[in-house]
C-alpha cells in the first residue's frame, strides 16, 4: 500500500508539474496537445508495468472453471470486470491535475471530461492488449515478443526522424 501511495504520489505531482514547462517549450502550444502526441509513450509504459506486476489472466480465473457456470458467462464476466478495474483508473492521479492545469486553461468542462474519458478508454484497450497477450503466451512463449516488437517499432517510427511523424496524428487523434 506505501509503494501505491508513493508512485501515486509521484503521479500528482507530475501531473500537477508538467502543463507549465511543456506549454512553454513547444512555443505556444497547449500542453495536451504535447502529451497527446506522445501517449504512446503512457500507453507502453502502462503496458510493461501491466506486464510486470499483475498476475496472469489464467490464475484469476482457473479457480472459477470448476464450477458449475458456463465457461463463456465466466470470460465475459471477467473481461467486463477487467476493463471496469480501479487499475484502469490508477493514470487519473496523472491525468486529472494536468487536465484541470492545462485543458480547462483553454477549453470547458466538458472538453475536459472528454479528453479525459478518451484517455480513460485508452488505457482500458490497452489492458484488454495485455489481457491478449498474456493469455496468448500462456499458448506459446513467441507470443511475448509481439509487444517488443511493436513498442520497438513506433519508438523508431516516433525518434529516428528528425520530426516526430506520429505527432500530429496522435494529436488529432
Amino acid at each position: 500500500y506505501f509503494m501505491v501511495a508513493y508512485y501515486s504520489a509521484i503521479l500528482l505531482f507530475m501531473g500537477v508539474m508538467l502543463p507549465m514547462p511543456m506549454s512553454h517549450t513547444y512555443h505556444g502550444v497547449a500542453a495536451f496537445h504535447v502529451l497527446d502526441g506522445w501517449f504512446f509513450i503512457i500507453i507502453m509504459i502502462d503496458f510493461w508495468l501491466r506486464f510486470i506486476l499483475q498476475d496472469t489472466p489464467v490464475n484469476q480465473t482457473r479457480p472459477y472453471s470448476l464450477l458449475p457456470i458456463s465457461r463463456k458467462f465466466l470470460m465475459r464476466r471477467y473481461l467486463i470486470n477487467a476493463g471496469l478495474s480501479w487499475g484502469n483508473l490508477y493514470w487519473a492521479f496523472f491525468l486529472v491535475p494536468f487536465a484541470f492545469l492545462s485543458v480547462f486553461r483553454s477549453m470547458s468542462l466538458g472538453a475536459t471530461a472528454g479528453w479525459l474519458i478518451g484517455w480513460w478508454l485508452l488505457i482500458v484497450l490497452n489492458s484488454y492488449f495485455y489481457l491478449l497477450i498474456r493469455s496468448l503466451c500462456t499458448r506459446n512463449i513467441a507470443w511475448a515478443m509481439l509487444p517488443f516488437m511493436l513498442h520497438a517499432a513506433i519508438i523508431c517510427i516516433a525518434t529516428i526522424p528528425e520530426h516526430n511523424v506520429l505527432d500530429m496524428p496522435c494529436t488529432n487523434f
